[in-house]
């Protein structure tokens, strides 16, 4: 599934009129827009949730508080999954280094509140050009902070979203596209009439186009995941490594300690790596080999899932 967020209306209305979405009774707080009827969290929602939608959109207000806090439902009560992927949306001025019109993606974001860069990764080839973003949480009216040198743009909710999504998904399924409203000059009257424009023409068919990009590929990765058999240990909680010259029976759940969360996460890593081609045995007998498997402190094993992880995207 793909969850949107954008601070305004005016930015959600085209998406939710492009892809006929509904409003749905989702949270309390937050206008929330689905391309579903109804949706309702079974009793294994962690492991087994319906997939009935493929798109919920969430307003989140302006700022970073009510961003944070738009992102926090979605881990509070189970619904953000490994095979869902997450996309900021909206309008945002930039430095004279930017086009007005144009979209960029966002390929780091600074915090000048806790003077802190983030990094989404962005593993896909895609028509973008890229550019930094400065996410405060008050609007930027110190114009030598649009003197950089390379493009530049300014929000207030990126930064929240970010840190509150990446405590449940890696940094690789979280993307920022930011279109440049105006360039933030003194001239309120020039700078209006900029928006207007870049409103009416917003989004582009490139944002749409990502959109149906990672829409297709979260439902592959849902398919993939659903053919594994979680109540058939032997099939999918072991697997036989080749390690110290001798080959190796590696019981996933034994030799990393996992919870059960844990473990349907390494089952679902499993099946990426075999849907993608990608050998993670290797990795394993490497962990073996430099002595960092078996692990029994269950918080040094999240900490080796997250490189096996990463092994897997750097591989693609």
């Amino acid at each position: 599934m793909v969850y949107i967020f954008t601070a305004t209306m005016k930015e959600a209305k085209p998406l939710i009129k492009r892809f006929s979405l509904k409003k749905i009774k989702y949270d309390n707080t937050f206008e929330v827009y689905g391309d579903f009827i109804d949706y309702q969290l079974t009793d294994e929602a962690s492991y087994h949730r319906p997939y009935l939608q493929s798109i919920i959109l969430i307003i989140t207000g302006i700022g970073q508080f009510n961003a944070a806090a738009a992102a926090g439902i979605l881990l509070t009560d189970g619904r953000l999954h490994i095979t869902d992927y997450v996309i900021n949306i909206g309008i945002a001025a930039g430095n004279s280094n930017t086009e007005i019109g144009k979209t960029y993606l966002i390929n780091k974001i600074y915090s000048p509140e806790q003077d802190k860069y983030y990094f989404p990764r962005n593993y896909f080839a895609y028509d973008f050009k890229e550019a930094g973003l400065y996410s405060g949480m008050a609007p930027v009216h110190d114009f030598s902070q649009r003197n950089a040198n390379e493009p530049l743009l300014f929000d207030m909710e990126a930064a929240g979203i970010f840190t509150a999504i990446t405590h449940r998904l890696h940094p690789d399924r979280i993307f920022f596209l930011k279109t440049v409203s105006d360039h933030g000059t003194d001239e309120i009257a020039k700078s209006s009439d900029d928006i207007r424009k870049v409103m009416n023409s917003f989004p582009d068919e490139n944002i749409i186009n990502f959109i149906e990009l990672l829409r297709d590929k979260s439902q592959d990765e849902i398919e993939a995941a659903e053919d594994l058999d979680y109540d058939n240990d032997d099939a999918n909680l072991h697997t036989y490594l080749y390690a110290n010259g001798k080959e190796v029976r590696f019981n996933y759940y034994e030799e990393l300690n996992c919870s059960e969360s844990m473990l349907h996460e390494l089952l679902k890593l499993q099946k990426f790596s075999w849907q993608e081609g990608i050998n993670i045995e290797n990795k394993l007998c490497e962990m073996i080999k430099e002595n960092r498997l078996p692990e029994k402190s269950r918080a040094e094993s999240k900490k080796l899932i997250e490189e096996i992880k990463d092994y897997l995207l750097s591989s693609l």
